[in-house]
């Protein structure tokens, strides 16, 4: 049986709190927030994975962050994939450069794992919201302005990471549900 998983860093809950504060201020229906509980930089998304794959992806990030202490990251500007003209998924950037360093080391350990693995390099980001539909160019404007001005409200964060973790997504009617496989403590 396959578990549809990922590897995080997940944040801690006053960071969390701060977060879920601007996203409550903005009253946008044409997007879909992001429950606070489920907020997260995402190092690797592995999908459904096969059951006897997951002792062996618990063991190679026990390796990894054993070679990493914890570390501070920067949470600031607001940006959105693919652009801002044309607005699918909201988040705010994240800034630490033992990120970039961990997620080509978890790759390069992954690829000996999992084949197909989607080895694209990692723009490091907490995803806040998404966008329902095409908006059109008048409502992308005012969004764009309505989360600038949030943001520049709570704008920058700090927080320390402290582990990587290994997360199953179970997809609901209502929104993922996250559960913690395993936490590995850095260093």
């Amino acid at each position: 049986m396959k578990k549809r998983l990922f590897i995080a860093l997940n944040l801690n809950q006053t960071t969390k709190h701060q977060l879920s504060k601007f996203l409550s201020e903005s009253n946008n229906r044409h997007i879909k927030k992001v429950a606070p509980e489920n907020l997260h930089i995402t190092m690797q998304f592995l999908g459904d994975t096969d059951k006897q794959d997951i002792e062996k992806i618990q063991d190679l990030l026990t390796q990894i962050s054993k070679q990493y202490q914890s570390f501070n990251i920067d949470i600031d500007n607001i940006g959105c994939f693919p652009n801002l003209h044309s607005p699918k998924i909201i988040w705010i950037g994240v800034y630490a450069k033992p990120i970039i360093q961990l997620h080509q080391k978890i790759s390069r350990g992954l690829q000996l794992i999992i084949a197909n693995l989607d080895n694209k390099p990692i723009t490091p980001h907490i995803t806040l919201a998404r966008v329902k539909n095409k908006l059109p160019q008048s409502v992308t404007k005012q969004t764009n302005h309505q989360l600038t001005l949030l943001a520049d409200k709570i704008l920058p964060l700090h927080d320390k990471i402290t582990s990587i973790d290994l997360m199953a997504s179970q997809l609901t009617s209502q929104g993922p549900i996250y559960t913690l496989l395993s936490q590995h403590q850095l260093g």
